[in-house]
């Protein structure tokens, strides 16, 4: 009889069939959406797809069957919609041009290292086993087990809440396994009803590990995985909060609240205002030794439920140890003083109700600084005395809105620096000097610290040379390398025949660079001879063709810098022309680099000796020329005549343009006095900001 495989549940069948008689999947059957997989496709050479079991932000997740083993599995594969797409009949994935390729680079890069440390772990039985991890059809793949059965959601949903007893056995397991994975530095980070998994056979799994991790930018859209409201404690609602083991931990009790009481906890950030959380035993929860949750039990779940980390229950280990404990357990008070935003009237915590994830995606950015709602001048305003104004909050806004807000404060601006920032957009306000809410006088002076945004790398040139030492050049340029092994005609076994970004493109610092290393030809024939042409004088790619004919390989022995050999020409070969060698020998090549350049650093803003200083240091020949200009800080460079970046040759001149400032400000920093009266209250002088990464 003839059988086929199901693509839908991954059992065989009687071949006269066209639909599973198991699972009632239809033969020929499209993929759910257009850019998933088309079911049949092959992966690997053994891995079959099959229909799509799930897809989000980051990626689908496949029915798979491991033809070689004979099994059932699941397929994740990274597929970013934000930042890459595949079109209708095709297999290889299509990124988006931009900051958007580099951005996919960097999650495939975190998508394969979550595999390849979750695959340390496949003995740990709350863990879902992964067997493999690739790159194909230009992206990740994830292999692992395929889970029967049903989420700890889907439980609730169908049974409700459950008794603590129950509640607490689908807990402990989880809290066993994140022992494990703390103690090698890993975090899930998105623990939830969700994303715990309840097998046939009654096995507790965590799955998803690490799906908040695959977010590529702080900008992404893809927002709402980062963090799950009321299960993610404050700490990960901050770009650097402080994140560990306890992180976890919060969410596991956070999970805990939700199946043994059936409401899921305020969000961490509605708590930070207003902690209105209250322990199961006020919401019905009886509190005893058996069934229902005891006292000892109780205070372990909200001490695990603190928002300050410093307050919380800091190990899985140590909640379990709570969890169970017969000893009374001590509560751990809370530290965290509440926001200092106000009163709510009641109409906005009506409304909040109706729009919770609006209300907590501005509350997102709110703490984490990238807005911030200035309340403080409205509050006292009134009560300041005449000449008297609080500085505003221009952080994260452009300079002609800071300078607005300045105005309405009857403050002048004054730029004195520019750093990068992973956060702060280019050319938006980086850092301010006075803080906001501090009271001046009229006619102070505002400093700004302006972003230069994400620090920009240029690619050099690595195609030829030896993995390890291109490996070694972008990882000190502050790169991630991924590789590729790939046949190669003519590059020598463990030199580099391409490079994902071009040479002189450029991707922000820490982004991910592919380069595609030669394991040579297997069709060479070593017996044979051949002659070495000369490959002086001509391109590397006339080279790589000319050694691919010949049948032999070349490699870039050294790069030097030429006042006579153009650049990309070869100066010399390390085996003379016409000598006759065999077939795979491999020829060095010195290839000229032409006239030594370099790259146009970034000095807008700085001062003038910063500035004649890092142009001096970067080979180049600084000359100062003096302009008007008000917002610029006197002193301070306010452009210059060829842009950052651009690559000119070494010795090349920049005219550097210097502010002759402005002199309301200048008099206001010597005439202003302060008014003693008021605590939080200073001169128009302003102490100067402190500098971030130089530019």
């Amino acid at each position: 009889m003839t059988t086929k495989l199901c693509l839908g549940c991954m059992t065989e069948y009687d071949g006269k069939f066209n639909v599973c008689p198991h699972c009632g999947y239809a033969e020929g059957t499209p993929a759910v959406e257009a850019y998933h997989l088309a079911p049949g496709t092959i992966l690997q050479e053994k891995y079959v797809v099959g229909r799509s079991i799930g897809h989000g932000g980051f990626g689908v997740t496949y029915f798979g069957y491991d033809a070689a083993l004979g099994q059932k599995i699941a397929i994740k594969e990274f597929l970013p919609t934000e930042f890459a797409t595949r079109c209708v009949g095709e297999t290889s994935v299509s990124v988006f041009t931009g900051d958007k390729e580099s951005q996919f680079n960097t999650g495939i890069e975190k998508f394969v290292d979550e595999a390849r440390r979750l695959a340390k772990f496949k003995d740990v039985e709350g863990i879902v086993r992964v067997y493999d991890s690739f790159i194909e059809n230009n992206t990740a793949y994830i292999v692992m087990e395929y889970l029967e059965g049903e989420t700890l959601q889907e439980k609730l949903q169908k049974n409700g809440k459950m008794e603590f007893e129950k509640a607490v056995s689908y807990i402990i397991p989880i809290l066993d396994s994140l022992s494990k994975i703390h103690a090698e530095g890993l975090l899930h980070r998105d623990i939830s009803p969700d994303n715990i998994f309840v097998t046939n056979d009654g096995k507790v799994k965590l799955i998803d590990f690490g799906a908040a991790r695959y977010a590529t930018s702080s900008y992404s859209k893809s927002l709402s995985v980062i963090v799950k409201q009321g299960y993610a404690p404050m700490e990960q609602y901050r770009s650097r909060g402080n994140q560990g083991s306890w992180t976890d931990v919060y969410a596991c009790a956070a999970t805990l609240y939700k199946m043994i009481t059936g409401i899921t906890p305020e969000d961490a950030m509605e708590r930070v205002i207003d902690d209105g959380l209250q322990p199961p035993s006020k919401l019905g929860i009886c509190l005893s030794a058996n069934k229902n949750i005891s006292r000892n039990a109780e205070t372990a779940l909200m001490n695990a439920l603190n928002l300050k980390p410093e307050d919380r229950t800091q190990t899985a280990e140590e909640f379990k140890k709570e969890l169970l404990s017969s000893v009374k357990i001590k509560r751990k008070k809370s530290t965290l003083k509440t926001a200092d935003t106000g009163r709510w009237p009641k109409w906005v915590k009506i409304s909040a109700l109706t729009a919770g994830i609006a209300i907590a995606a501005v509350l997102l950015l709110l703490f984490t600084g990238v807005i911030k709602f200035d309340f403080k001048p409205s509050w006292n305003k009134s009560k300041l005395d005449d000449g008297y104004y609080r500085v505003p909050y221009v952080i994260n806004t452009d300079v002609v809105t800071a300078e607005n807000k300045a105005g309405e404060a009857k403050m002048l601006i004054q730029i004195i620096d520019k750093s990068y920032s992973d956060e702060i957009p280019e050319n938006e306000v980086l850092n301010q000097s006075p803080s906001d809410g501090t009271v001046v006088s009229n006619g102070a002076v505002l400093e700004l610290v302006i972003s230069g945004g994400k620090e920009k790398i240029y690619l050099i040139n690595i195609s030829g040379m030896k993995k390890e030492e291109a490996e070694r050049l972008l990882s000190d340029m502050g790169l991630n390398v991924s590789v590729v092994e790939q046949e190669s005609n003519e590059v020598a076994p463990g030199y580099v025949i391409t490079q994902s970004v071009e040479e002189g493109g450029a991707v922000e610092k820490g982004s991910m660079v592919t380069i595609t290393v030669s394991i040579g030809n297997s069709n060479i024939d070593e017996t044979k001879t051949v002659k070495v042409p000369d490959f002086t004088n001509r391109s590397w790619e006339e080279c790589s063709s000319l050694a691919s004919d010949n049948r032999i390989y070349i490699f870039k022995e050294n790069s030097v810098y030429s006042d006579t050999v153009p650049k990309n020409r070869i100066i010399s070969q390390n085996i003379k022309a016409g000598t006759e060698v065999n077939e795979g020998t491999t020829v060095g090549v010195v290839i000229s680099l032409g006239k030594e350049t370099v790259r146009v650093p970034d000095v807008q803003y700085k001062d003038i000796q910063d500035a004649v200083s890092i142009l001096k240091d970067a080979g180049l020949e600084p000359k100062t020329e003096y302009i008007e200009n008000e917002t610029v800080a006197k002193d301070h460079v306010v452009k210059q005549s060829i842009a950052a970046g651009e690559e000119v040759e070494k010795g090349k001149q920049i005219v550097i343009y210097i502010s002759l400032g402005n002199k309301e400000a200048e008099k206001a920093k010597l005439s202003a006095t302060p008014k003693p009266s008021e605590k939080n209250t200073v001169t128009p002088t302003s102490t100067p900001l402190p500098t971030n990464t130089p530019l």
